[in-house]
């Protein structure tokens, strides 16, 4: 393998041609000189090999090395403090190894994420499906009323729309899981940001019974409007969905030289302390629910807010109720 390596091949003709020119040389003058001469030659060359075969073997097991790391050792490790090529060779290649087993630790728990998130959207639409099915089992109904039929209609429509809203969702926060989002941020007046949020529940809020009270106190909000608008209504229909009739959501948006903040309370069924720390995970359903929900509302508006450089906070309000704080940073102090 050592001769095979035309670099070295080359080195030991020149220095060949060098000791046969030099021995020649010194033969011409007296033989012992020659004989010395020739014997020095030939012992830097054989040197020169030994230190060759040296390096080769530091090169085998770092090749051996590498194969162990690709094959799944984790137990392999390329430190060194010796000085020299090799050592410079095998600290670049530690350097490259612990980025690639940060990369695969990384991508495993990319992994295990997918499956769990895979698994939870599995889950949220069995259900409505599983409804969907039955109630068109019942409409196929040849001796059902009208009144039956007409009531089992519009539940399929509820279902419908609910499910149609989870899985436009679940592509939104997959386009900011992966992203392909950007964001337009830029000066909106705080009034109409908040009426637009609104506007969209005004009927569901009607419906419930529920009032909706802004008072805004900020001028402008540095932010994407589109997707804040997007945030607020998830935040705001989760209050409307936990109130019971005749309650009340305010909305208040104040401004410091820092931020502008807006705090959205309601008087509704509250956060109890053990859902506190997870009511922004996807997927994650308080037990004290007045509704089905899909429990990804409040983690895509976390997603949207964190993603313009905000901070969103929740927290149960005494004697009942919750609030909701969105804080906006300015882009000059």
């Amino acid at each position: 393998m050592l001769f095979r390596n035309p670099e070295i091949k080359n080195e030991l003709i020149i220095e060949s041609v060098i000791v046969a020119l030099f021995s020649a040389l010194c033969f011409c003058l007296n033989i012992i000189a020659g004989v010395a001469a020739l014997v020095m030659g030939v012992a830097v060359i054989i040197v020169h090999i030994a230190f060759h075969k040296k390096r080769y073997r530091k090169l085998a097991v770092l090749c051996d090395d590498i194969d162990r790391v690709l094959g799944g050792d984790d137990s392999v490790s390329f430190s060194s403090c010796d000085e020299g090529e090799i050592s410079i060779l095998k600290s670049e290649i530690h350097k490259m190894t612990k980025r690639i087993r940060e990369q695969n630790t990384a991508l495993k728990a990319e992994r295990e994420y997918l499956k769990d998130v895979l698994a939870d959207i599995s889950h949220q639409l069995k259900t409505p499906l599983t409804s969907m099915s039955l109630i068109l089992t019942v409409l196929r109904t040849k001796e059902l009323s009208d009144r039956d039929r007409i009531t089992n209609l519009r539940k399929l429509s509820d279902i419908l729309s609910r499910t149609e809203w989870l899985i436009e969702t679940l592509l939104k926060m997959s386009s900011f899981d992966a992203g392909a989002v950007e964001l337009h941020k830029e000066d909106i007046p705080c009034r109409s940001l908040i009426s637009t949020a609104v506007s969209s529940l005004d009927i569901m809020a009607e419906i419930r019974g529920v009032e909706i009270k802004t008072e805004t106190e900020a001028d402008k909000i540095f932010c994407d409007k589109n997707w804040t608008v997007e945030a607020l209504r998830n935040i705001i229909k989760n209050c409307i969905e936990h109130t019971e009739n005749s309650g009340t959501i305010e909305i208040k948006a104040k401004e410091s030289p820092v931020a502008v903040t807006i705090n959205i309370s309601d008087n509704g069924s509250g956060i109890s302390d053990k859902d506190l720390p997870h009511i922004f995970e996807r997927f994650y359903k308080a037990d004290n629910v007045l509704h089905q929900g899909y429990g990804i509302g409040l983690a895509f508006s976390r997603q949207i807010i964190t993603a313009q450089g905000g901070i969103i906070k929740a927290k149960g309000v005494e004697p009942h109720g919750s609030q909701f704080t969105l804080i906006f940073y300015k882009t000059t102090v």
